[in-house]
């Protein structure tokens, strides 16, 4: 008698868009005065497949023979974008390229540092400096503050600061000193969207001919790693339920959205045969933007 052990695994994968009724209720995300995400779903039901090969199953119903999707990644890289999606949320909530008390400022070192844990010890030194050092102006701050790694395995930093005055100036050369290990860059926040350029920002890659890889940093991001920080202060962005038609009335159609399956399947470990597909969920993630704003 053969025992046959079963695995029950999920699978994630891009699926096409999905058509969400008016009046069906969504959870609303709003991120600051403009932005807004909406997270739909859609469960489809269950069909039985045999598994054909790697590339291919069959469905048992019809005896259509289709392709599996393209996975979606492994689990460390959905958790990853599942922790930037929240950090995009963040930002918007937070920060936007309008006004003068907002800087975007980086911290390299001149070492190839690679231990995460003093990256962020150093990082505590220095904002207690910084803090020293602006508050005698009557500035109180707060900040979002991202590790990122480079293909080499080195880390440098990079800190969303804003101040609750009008003005926020801070001498390049002081930074520098106050950050005492390696070189730094400051700026003013750009792009309309902050959070998703950003987010781009400190997940794409470029290659040596400047081509830009969607997502391809994320690898370099090691498990369980704490990416980013916010300070007490930052504004979280709210959540609420809401029919679809009144988001749409408020912020217009959606500027982008995301659709992926989420996809229950049992596994017959000593032949691969997928025995079942449980439910499919469908999520659907949409980005708007308010009208006349």
């Amino acid at each position: 008698m053969i025992n046959h052990n079963i695995t029950e695994k999920i699978k994630v994968q891009r699926v096409d868009r999905i058509t969400i009724p008016r009046g069906q209720i969504v959870t609303l995300e709003r991120q600051g005065n403009i932005y807004a995400e909406v997270l739909a779903m859609e469960n489809k039901p269950k069909i039985a497949i045999r598994k054909i090969s790697s590339e291919k199953y069959m469905v048992l119903a019809t005896g259509e023979i289709k392709d599996f999707a393209p996975n979606g990644g492994d689990k460390h890289i959905r958790n990853l974008r599942q922790t930037f999606a929240k950090l995009r949320g963040m930002i918007r909530t937070n920060f936007t390229a309008e006004g003068h008390n907002q800087l975007f400022i980086t911290l390299t070192y001149r070492e190839n540092v690679r231990d995460e844990k003093r990256v962020y010890r150093d990082f505590e030194v220095f904002y207690k400096r910084l803090k020293r050092h602006i508050s005698v102006k009557g500035h109180q701050l707060e900040y979002i503050v991202v590790v990122e790694p480079q293909q080499r395995g080195a880390w440098h930093i990079h800190l969303m600061l804003k101040s609750d005055q009008p003005v926020l100036h801070i001498d390049m050369w002081e930074i520098t000193r106050m950050w005492g290990h390696g070189r730094t860059k400051t700026e003013r926040l750009k792009a309309e969207d902050v959070g998703a350029y950003y987010v781009s920002y400190f997940t794409d890659l470029l290659d040596k001919q400047k081509n830009r890889k969607k997502g391809a940093r994320l690898k370099y991001y090691p498990v369980g790693m704490r990416i980013w920080r916010a300070s007490r202060g930052v504004i979280r962005p709210e959540k609420e339920k809401r029919t679809y038609g009144d988001i749409v009335a408020e912020y217009g159609e959606a500027v982008y959205s995301n659709t992926y399956g989420v996809d229950r399947m049992s596994v017959d470990d000593s032949t691969g045969e997928v025995i079942h597909l449980g439910t499919l969920n469908v999520i659907q993630r949409e980005t708007f933007r308010k009208i006349n704003e």
